[in-house]
């Protein structure tokens, strides 16, 4: 429980928070519920990896030239060494005297037979999505990724519009409903079209969750729920990869981790709307009963008396209310700082994808990597925790960046028969690119103003998403050498290290809440000493 003297900070402006506490026994059970609801919806994500597996597959032997071969004896006597997606024109009497010409023309191949030592099923296997239609596996990915960039930005503003809550359940129940039917559906445009609906609704869903939780919360505690959402992040990553184990038919794993999600009904009964919110929208009344219910619950019955009210309180800005994308274009320093976050945005996510959903290709088993792999975002998310309140915003997303590039690229340097190197080089790199990511939620938030923070946030994400639309395409470079995708991100997060380098700092600066106040927040030189800002002496236009 927080005291009293830092309660009483600040209550002009957040009367809520301070009724309820920053952090009790209230916010704790709500962390814990969405967390466990947050769980099955990422599941969505992580299943990719596994829906989407490798395997390897050859030629099926024609019904008329079934014999007694093995596999390896048919790959060699028809010619599968060099290709998979042909092979020689060849009659029966040739397999029996074992002289088939070197020269025979090839033919395409008529079926497919897979390697099931793995995966008894996935998607490839169970449309022959290989050869000239192997570019289906990368498009699912990134349909899927379609529908966040489309979700987040639809189910943003209609969170704004109808609640958190409102939000985040009937989202969750749909995803699930749409996952059920992923698994049934007899073909591969249906799966698309569901895969579509998922990613539509579940990061509707996610988001409306992440707002809930940190307009219940305050001080340091904002960012502690921040980065330890996000914990339950990896605690999803990390436990996909057993169940892939244990249900390996994509069908039936796809059916299990899309199931639960229908749980979110619990939650009506449970949760209250988010008094934050129902306080912007004039529902005053209904605030002030949520708020006086937290209280009592938190054990802090004396800040809210009988005669307790929530009274007006406004905070002067200078700009307009009602903001959107093109109003943030009007201003020549908030403009550019917007270009480049979204630049950082798209680099931070499609280096995470990259090696989230590819790290397959570098070798090792796909259920350890995928498992150390989402370990690795736990120093990744605490290290954000720690080094932006000692070091500061930008200096640690851009170490994170910049360590990610180095790391990365270093990848380059192993010779390819040390397969075990090189993972674990990308091991690291996840680590460092987790950290970027935890960090730069953080310090977008606080360089955009509050006209416009939902907003800048929104747009942003939108970029992180297109990163994750184009990341299956660039991991489908691997064909000509494992280490180009690696590279590519590498480079990426290299360029966004440094110019992160040129951005304010943020570090115990009030947020801007005007755009006047987020303009005096300038790009400089590197080496120019960053100032924290006060805002609240008058501004002259």
């Amino acid at each position: 429980m927080d005291s009293t003297s830092e309660d009483h900070q600040n209550k002009d402006s957040d009367q809520i928070i301070h009724a309820i506490g920053k952090f009790g026994r209230w916010q704790f059970l709500a962390f814990l519920a969405i967390g466990l609801l947050y769980i099955p919806n990422t599941w969505s994500v992580g299943v990719i990896a596994f829906l989407n597996a490798k395997t390897d597959y050859w030629c099926s032997i024609p019904s008329d030239l079934k014999m007694d071969l093995t596999v390896e004896e048919w790959k060699e006597i028809s010619g599968q060494n060099v290709s998979r997606c042909e092979i020689f024109n060849i009659s029966r009497s040739m397999i029996v005297n074992l002289s088939v010409p070197k020269d025979l023309p090839k033919i395409p191949c008529e079926s497919f037979t897979f390697d099931q030592s793995k995966f008894t099923s996935t998607i490839a296997s169970e449309w022959n999505l290989v050869c000239s239609e192997s570019y289906k596996v990368s498009l699912a990915q990134t349909v899927y990724f379609l529908g966040q960039m489309i979700g987040i930005v639809i189910f943003g503003i209609l969170s704004d519009k109808f609640g958190r809550k409102r939000m985040f359940i009937p989202l969750s129940c749909l995803m699930s409903l749409f996952g059920v039917v992923a698994s049934i559906v007899g073909n591969y445009e249906g799966f698309l079209v569901m895969r579509f609906l998922m990613a539509l609704t579940s990061v509707g869903s996610n988001e409306s969750m992440f707002s809930y939780l940190l307009e219940l919360s305050g001080g340091r505690w904002t960012s502690v729920l921040s980065q330890g959402f996000f914990l339950w992040w990896v605690l999803a990553w990390v436990t996909v990869a057993p169940i892939a184990y244990f249900l390996p038919h994509w069908r039936i794993l796809h059916l299990v981790t899309s199931g639960p999600s229908i749980l979110a009904l619990t939650l009506i009964c449970l949760l209250p709307e988010s008094p934050k919110w129902l306080l912007a929208t004039g529902r005053r009344e209904e605030a002030e009963d949520v708020t006086v219910r937290i209280a009592v619950f938190n054990g802090n019955e004396n800040r809210v008396p009988n005669t307790w009210k929530l009274t007006s309180t406004s905070t002067k800005i200078s700009d307009k209310q009602g903001q959107n994308i093109w109003d943030i274009m009007r201003y020549p320093e908030l403009r550019l700082k917007t270009i480049l976050l979204c630049y950082c945005w798209m680099a931070v996510s499609l280096t995470y994808y990259g090696l989230s959903l590819n790290s397959a290709s570098l070798g090792g088993d796909i259920f350890m990597n995928h498992i150390i792999g989402g370990l690795m975002e736990i120093p990744g998310y605490g290290g954000a925790m720690l080094l932006m309140n000692v070091f500061g915003r930008k200096w640690t997303l851009s170490l994170a960046f910049s360590s990610s590039g180095i790391v990365l690229l270093s990848i380059a340097l192993v010779p390819k028969d040390m397969e075990w190197l090189a993972l674990a080089v990308a091991f690291i790199g996840k680590a460092t690119i987790t950290l970027a990511f935890g960090t730069i939620f953080t310090y977008t938030a606080e360089i955009f103003p509050t006209v416009v923070r939902a907003t800048g946030l929104g747009s942003c994400s939108c970029f992180a998403r297109f990163g994750a639309l184009i990341a299956p395409w660039i991991g489908m470079l691997d064909s000509y050498h494992p280490y180009v995708p690696i590279t590519i991100y590498g480079v990426l997060a290299m360029v966004a290290g440094i110019t992160v380098l040129f951005f304010p700092e943020t570090k115990e600066s009030k947020l801007p809440d005007s755009f006047m106040e987020s303009e005096m927040m300038k790009l400089g030189l590197p080496w120019n000493k960053s100032k924290s800002l006060d805002f609240s002496a008058p501004i002259k236009h």
